[in-house]
């Protein structure tokens, strides 16, 4: 078997399950919280039904690789992999706060606050500058695949449509490789990897999917979840892009007549900084949108560079991290009755670690 897959016997295979935390974006993937039994130490575990699994296996070998292979304070580690019963198991360290969409759902309603996307979104450009460095596009930057850590550290996961532009040591310049199983990322993905043409692609696609991730953490909404998928096709190829909701744009984008109110929720003002760097990551013509670098040093990023700033978790409260949560030590829960339990679990929250 592949060195990415193990099916030898793990240091963390006397893991005990201690209770089910989410589920994958698919039925045949669980994501557990479990405590190592010799230390105590608490770890994530995504456990993938392998006989179920829809995705074919050298996609998840891929994903194995590259959590592996790259090695970035901002990239989410995984610690061990290993089959065991038919189940590929995969450790992972614990982070606290969940995924930016989790964030969203559980109290953010209508949208992180301003200086929590910057700390966010500072934290996932160091780990673009890394990724493209080296060539890496990483064509899946959404809410859901940014996790954050118990001290506040947002780090990228999501590394399964992760591609090179290193052929045979040699970088192209531009690629038009079209992910396998990519329906879940069309609403975030650029116009030049969706058109597909001859002119091809490069990891200024992520830049867009970064600015269509600013929207989605600053309004709380998937951009464009509202639309039919040919309509959202049509309008990112006609230039057409999401933009902050805040008391100078929802207005105008919802045609509220004179003297109608706008919900309290955008009764808000983001910083002109902020949305500029939103519009230029959303920029038409790749070839002027800034790059990873460039917007590092971004103005708007001023603001998490201010004396006595609060960290991103004592920002995101009310909601408190699972890493400084007291976690029963219980016996090694039995699979099959977590998987019933689960159905009477109403979570609309997709786990994607």
């Amino acid at each position: 078997m592949s060195k990415s897959l193990s099916s030898s016997p793990s240091l963390y295979s006397n893991l005990k399950l201690c209770t089910l935390i989410g589920q994958g974006s698919f039925d045949y993937v669980m994501v557990y919280l479990a405590r190592k039994q010799n230390t105590n130490q608490v770890y994530a575990v995504k456990i993938i039904d392998l006989d179920k699994c829809e995705l074919n296996l050298e996609t998840i070998k891929h994903e194995m690789t590259m959590h592996k292979t790259l090695k970035h304070k901002n990239i989410l580690p995984i610690i061990d992999n290993f089959v065991m019963n038919g189940c590929l198991w995969v450790i992972m360290p614990l982070c606290g706060f969940g995924s930016c969409k989790d964030l969203i759902h559980a109290h953010f309603h209508a949208g992180l606050p301003e200086l929590c996307v910057a700390l966010i979104l500072k934290d996932v450009l160091s780990a673009l500058v890394y990724l493209h460095s080296r060539y890496i596009i990483h064509r899946g930057l959404r809410a859901s695949h940014v996790v954050v850590n118990g001290d506040g550290v947002a780090m990228i996961s999501g590394l399964t449509h992760c591609y090179s532009m290193l052929n045979n040591g040699v970088r192209l310049k531009t690629v038009h490789d079209f992910p396998d199983f990519y329906i879940r990322n069309l609403n975030w993905a650029s116009r030049e990897l969706l058109e597909q043409n001859l002119a091809g692609y490069n990891t200024q696609s992520d830049i867009y999917s970064l600015g269509v991730m600013t929207c989605e953490l600053a309004n709380g909404v998937i951009p464009f979840y509202d639309m039919p998928m040919t309509q959202m096709l049509l309008n990112k190829l006609e230039g057409r892009i999401p933009t902050l909701l805040d008391e100078t744009t929802y207005g105008e984008l919802n045609r509220i007549q004179p003297g109608e109110d706008i919900p309290d929720v955008y009764k808000r003002s983001f910083t002109r900084d902020f949305h500029v760097f939103t519009n230029q990551c959303l920029t038409y013509d790749p070839n002027l949108r800034p790059t990873a670098v460039q917007l590092e040093s971004h103005s708007f990023f001023k603001q998490t560079r201010q004396k006595n700033l609060p960290s991103l978790a004592e920002l995101l409260q009310p909601i408190t991290s699972l890493n400084h949560t007291n976690i029963p030590n219980q016996d090694e829960m039995d699979l099959t009755s977590l998987e019933q339990d689960m159905r009477t679990v109403d979570l609309d929250v997709e786990w994607k670690f």
